[in-house]
């Protein structure tokens, strides 16, 4: 009887909580970004994302200067677009090899993003492409490089 008493007087409870609007779930308009090279395994590394405002630009032009140990707050990105001007990134991110995917929260639209790696002998490889962000939706960039001893601009070929 007294489990029957408890079940009635909760059921009520129950039954309006269950039903609330607030458990909509809303995805954040965000993008997902990892490095990877072509070797079977764990085949991330780490890699740098530059994002740049939407444009046409030229990705050979692209130029990074990374933090150095006196100036550790200081990194820069720039890129010029096909008028010869300088457009700096407004948003550097880094996933490192083995952690998975970084992420950036951001407003839809249009963003030309540069994913930077090292290369074999440490010199510097990108590849370059326009992503559409969409409101409430993750995109996800997986930028993979193949021939880890290039040098400079290569092609994005998914």
């Amino acid at each position: 009887m007294k489990n029957t008493l408890f079940m009635l007087a909760m059921l009520p409870i129950l039954l309006f909580t269950s039903c609330s609007k607030d458990d909509d779930l809303v995805i954040e308009t965000q993008v997902l970004y990892i490095a990877k090279n072509t070797y079977s395994g764990d085949n991330t590394i780490t890699g740098t994302f530059c994002f740049f405002k939407d444009g046409d630009y030229d990705p050979t032009t692209f130029k990074y200067t990374p933090q150095s140990e006196f100036y550790s707050d200081w990194e820069d990105a720039t890129i010029k677009n096909q008028k010869g001007e300088n457009i700096k990134s407004f948003f550097i991110g880094i996933s490192l090899k083995g952690k998975g995917y970084g992420t950036y929260k951001c407003d839809p639209g249009t963003y030309y993003v540069v994913a930077l790696v090292k290369n074999r002998s440490f010199g510097q490889l990108w590849k370059a492409q326009k992503i559409q962000v969409e409101k409430n939706k993750i995109t996800r960039i997986d930028a993979i490089f193949g021939d880890m001893s290039a040098e400079g601009y290569v092609e994005w070929n998914d």
